[in-house]
């Protein structure tokens, strides 16, 4: 998988129905652009850190965009990155640590 995160420009997953995404945090922790279906499951877990789409026709055209404005393609970088740091394992691994600090101070 690496080495196909490694030529890519844009993780897209065109997807109906996903579990936890961990192939997009993959892309995104890879420093691509993510280009999503718009799923209620990705608001919540992803915090909007995707671009998205809704049908073939809005998916072409987001993907052209990307290709064509570096600017919007770096937008849509720099929100993968904000996923991909909250979901990194040192936030995830202080999370965790607080959560039993807490318990063992009851």
């Amino acid at each position: 998988m690496n080495a196909y995160y490694n030529m890519a420009d844009v993780l897209f997953l065109p997807s109906f129905n996903e579990l936890f995404p961990m192939a997009i945090l993959e892309g995104m922790s890879s420093g691509l652009a993510v280009l999503l279906r718009d799923l209620e499951l990705y608001e919540g877990i992803l915090a909007g850190n995707y671009m998205q789409a809704s049908d073939v026709a809005l998916f072409q055209g987001e993907l052209e965009r990307m290709a064509k404005d570096p600017a919007y393609m770096q937008t849509a970088k720099d929100g993968a990155k904000k996923g991909a740091d909250y979901y990194s394992e040192a936030r995830l691994t202080g999370l965790w640590q607080e959560f039993y600090d807490g318990l063992l101070k009851g």
